[in-house]
């Protein structure tokens, strides 16, 4: 899982260095393997499990005539594999969309199945929101 917020900076090539709680999201296979996508002003990063469950629902029966869902997907999602350093290249097509720069600093804000990526300057504040969000798991567990 995705857990944690951390503020991480990009190298001049793009690399940015995954916090071990999340390199270990990608592990299980052979090599530790994320997926990048794009959002308006963030980048998403999942695991391979993640990108396999998420394929078998855009390519189920009923999603097959909307082919508006599977080129959103698969063509704007980008598939990663950790070097030895435990960094993650940052793919070249979704550079200029995600807001971040080489050598700028970068929020990770896990949301359980994925991460998001943030430049710091657009990133939401920590614990934004949170009364709320306690006040629905409150509900959620029946207090």
């Amino acid at each position: 899982m995705f857990l944690g917020t951390w503020k991480r900076s990009l190298d001049d090539k793009w690399r940015l260095p995954l916090p071990g709680e999340l390199q270990e999201a990608g592990s299980g296979a052979e090599e530790a393997r994320f997926y990048f996508a794009a959002e308006r002003d963030h980048l998403i990063l999942f695991s391979e499990q993640t990108f396999r469950q998420l394929s078998e629902q855009i390519l189920a029966p009923n999603n097959l005539r909307r082919p508006e869902l599977r080129r959103a997907f698969f063509g704007n999602t980008y598939p990663k594999v950790l070097d030895a350093n435990g960094r993650l290249t940052i793919p070249e097509p979704l550079r200029d969309r995600s807001g971040l720069s080489p050598k700028g600093e970068v929020s990770i804000v896990g949301t359980g199945t994925y991460a998001e990526l943030w430049p710091i300057a657009k990133a939401p504040a920590e614990g934004e929101g949170m009364t709320d969000v306690i006040a629905s798991l409150s509900d959620l567990i029946g207090e």
